[in-house]
This record gives C-alpha cells, structure tokens and sequence, in this order.
C-alpha cells in the first residue's frame, strides 16, 4: 500500500511540472465581429489533472491587443486524467479596429501557456472614426497637428486623456510637460443613433539640458574660454558655428550654443561683459632742452609696469630723447600700452649757465677739462651725458677748494652736457671734445 502511495504522489508531482493547463485552440463564432455587438471567442483547453477546478474567465483591452484568461486551480496533488473543456468568453462590445487576442491558460493564478489571434471589428455605424497625426514621438514645447480622415458622421470630438479637447476636423496641441498622452476621436451619425471612435498616443521626450559656464567678463584685447555642461550631446552648435565643447571667445557679447540629443534641440546663451579699463596715457610727445629731464609718472594707474628697458616702477626718468614705451597690466589681468616720443631742443640762453661762479676750461678740449668755482664748495656730482641723453661718465669729487679737474681722455669727440650738482645748485654747460 505504501509503494502505492508514494508512486501516485511521484506521478502526481511529475505531472504537475508539466504544465496541465493548457490552451489548445480557439474560434469566433457568429457572424464576423462589429462594434455594436458584443463580441465572444470559444476557447479549446487541454486539462490533465481530474481535480483541477475552473475558476472562471476574464477579458480586458488595452490600445489594440485585447487579453483573455481561462483560470483554473489545482491543490498540491495532481490526479492525472485527461480532459478538453471548451470555455466561451465573452469580450463585450469593442471599437472597429484591428487587434491581436492573447489568449491565456491560467493556473493558480499564473500564466502558464498561451497563444495569439487576430481580430478585425467592423464598424456597424455609418460614421466611422479616423484620423492622422503629424507625429507620435515629440519633444517638449513642440506641437502634433492630428487631421480628420472620418466618414458619415454628424458630430466629431476630440478628448486627450480623457478630457473634451475640440469638435473641428483639426486639432493641434502643443505640449508643455513630459508624458504619454492619449488622443482620441468620437464621431456619432444621428440618424441611426450610432458612435465610433478611435485613438493614438503621443508621447512627449523631455528636452536636453544645457548650460555654458565660463568667466563672466573679458579685457577688451583678451579672450575667454566658454563650456558647454550638461553633455554628452548628439550634436553641438555654436553662434560661430564651432561644434566642440567650449568656445574661445574674443570679445565680449552674447553668445549662444544649441544642443542635439536624442532628436529634441535645446539651447542656453551667455553674455561676456567686457571689464572697464583705464588706458595708459603718457602723454603727448614733446620737446625738452637739453640737459633736461622729466619723470613718466603712472601711479595713479593701479597695477604692474613694463617699460622699454624691462624696468617695473610706476615712474621713469628720462634724461635724453627717444621713444618711450610702457605696458601696464591691471588687477583685472587687462593690458593698457602707450608710447611717447621725447626730443631735444636747444634752448641756448634758458640753460643756467652761471657763469658768474662757475669758469670751465679749455672748451672746446680734448684731454682735461678744469672746473672751477668762486663761491661753491663741498660735495658735488659730475654727468657727462651725450646727445641721446645717455650718462656715459659720472665723477663725484669734493669741492674742499672750490675746483677740480675731469680727465676725459678716453671720452669720444662730440657734443656733450655736462651736469654738476652741488648742495645749492645745478649746472647745465654744454662742452665739445676734439
């Protein structure tokens, strides 16, 4: 008795791993299916269990396919035997249109076996619903236009997710939020009473984020680097046409980039503000008498100096002609240049000769040069400077008795200013050396 037993459950739990619901066929009976009469499919089971229980069948439609179940329970043991029921379920009235029937064997709530038909429901009504839509797969703030293609119907009806949308034969809409949205058409004939309608989804992609980050303003000479964040794109545009992700930017504006992904366009501008710059002014070129000198002063020009020489101060001294230049480099990083052209005149009789205290000779000379002074004595500074300006000897000798004498053997002929400067005084004598 016990081997039995333990063959039935064996047998049993075998039979049950393979599946004992199954659906074997189907057909549609009646006349062919319309929308105005409820429509019913005849489905075939192969059941292999004698205690499986019918629990009972259900329909639904989703867009164009349209589920069946054929539900059935079975207990832990399997009594096998062999059976082939036929189940008519009823799919109650459903819109002329074409769909696909998946119909399912369910076996404790699981589906375990299934196959597909096709369904084609006629309209019964004169008025039968259809339209085009100029697209299915839009971007964010783009718009669908969907046009009439109904026959026979006194009334039309839009509604969008449920919602009355419009009654003329055009409906556009734009939309402005993500999601899946559901147009449908309603036309009715009111002479026999009858509707048709039909439907389309839309679905609206979101649009791309893009934003151009970078320094917000620029020298007037200089450039910046902007960058587009927010990627990776499909395709990038610039407002000068460049496609890489940054821009070098040259001078300030606004500028714009437009991004591609996924078919939906979007696009971010940045405006580049120039910095305000102070340009360097040196002034107008002018003339000096010879001997004289000037001071370029750019202190009130706050940052770093670069002069014709490489020197970095805010002032330069100038001591002869020549063109001067200076470059300076603000705290916003912004470089400001200017030039000015110094030259010498011979102003004869403005230079303080003085020569009621001071006596030099020989002049012109060629080796030594005496200088000699009534009233001045104590230290002093000596500057033999030649036509561009330049310093070429400096002596500093003590005055203890009012004279002393210069050796300017090795300096070359010409024309040259002599520069003394004493505790109470300066003289400018110009000197000729054969």
């Amino acid at each position: 008795m016990k081997k039995v037993l333990i063959l039935v459950f064996a047998l049993s739990a075998q039979f049950i791993e393979a599946q004992v619901v199954q659906v074997s066929g189907y057909t549609f009976p009646g006349p062919p299916a319309t929308s105005c009469t409820p429509t019913s499919v005849d489905v075939a089971m192969q059941i292999g269990c004698i205690n499986a229980q019918f629990v009972g069948t259900s329909s639904s439609i989703s867009g164009n396919t349209i589920q069946v179940n054929v539900e059935y329970s079975i207990g832990i043991i399997c009594l096998p035997a062999f059976a082939t029921p036929t189940h008519t379920v009823s799919m109650g009235l459903i819109p002329s249109g074409n769909y696909t029937v998946q119909i399912n064997g369910v076996e404790n709530g699981s589906v375990v076996s299934s196959i597909s038909a096709s369904l084609s429901v006629a309209s019964c009504c004169s008025a039968q619903a259809g339209f085009s839509a100029s697209g299915d797969t839009v971007c964010l703030g783009e718009s669908v236009q969907f046009v009439s293609t109904a026959t026979g119907a006194q009334t039309l009806n839009w509604f969008e997710n449920n919602a009355a949308a419009g009654s003329s034969d055009t409906l556009v809409r734009t939309y402005g939020q993500v999601g899946l949205y559901r147009v449908k058409m309603v036309v009715s004939d009111t002479v026999s009473g009858c509707a048709d309608s039909t439907s389309k989804n839309v679905f609206v992609k979101s649009l791309p984020s893009v934003q151009i980050t970078g320094d917000l303003r620029v020298c007037p000479t200089g450039s910046a680097t902007l960058y587009v964040q927010g990627g990776p794109f499909d395709q990038i545009s610039w407002s000068n046409a460049g496609t890489d992700t940054f821009l070098i930017a040259n001078q300030p504006g606004v500028y714009y980039v437009d991004v591609l992904l996924d078919g939906c366009t979007a696009r971010d501008s940045f405006e580049l503000s120039p910095f305000a710059v102070n340009p360097v002014d040196l002034g107008a070129d002018t003339t000096i008498c010879m001997g004289d000198t000037i001071v370029l002063d750019l202190s009130s020009y706050p940052g770093t100096y670069r002069w014709q020489d490489n020197s970095t101060a805010a002032t330069f001294l100038v001591y002869g002609p020549a063109l001067y230049y200076v470059e300076v480099t603000d705290t916003n990083g912004c470089i400001s240049t200017d030039s000015i052209q110094i030259q010498w005149a011979n102003c004869g009789a403005s230079l303080p000769e003085d020569s009621g205290n001071w006596n030099l000779y020989p002049n012109p000379t060629r080796d030594l040069l005496h200088i000699r002074s009534d009233i001045h004595r104590g230290r002093s500074l000596i500057e033999l400077m030649d036509a561009k300006g330049a310093v070429v000897r400096r002596w500093a000798p003590s005055l203890a008795q009012g004279a002393t004498t210069l050796d300017l053997a090795f300096v070359p002929n010409g024309l040259y200013m002599l520069r003394i400067r004493t505790e109470r005084s300066t003289l400018h004598r110009r000197i000729r050396i054969e």
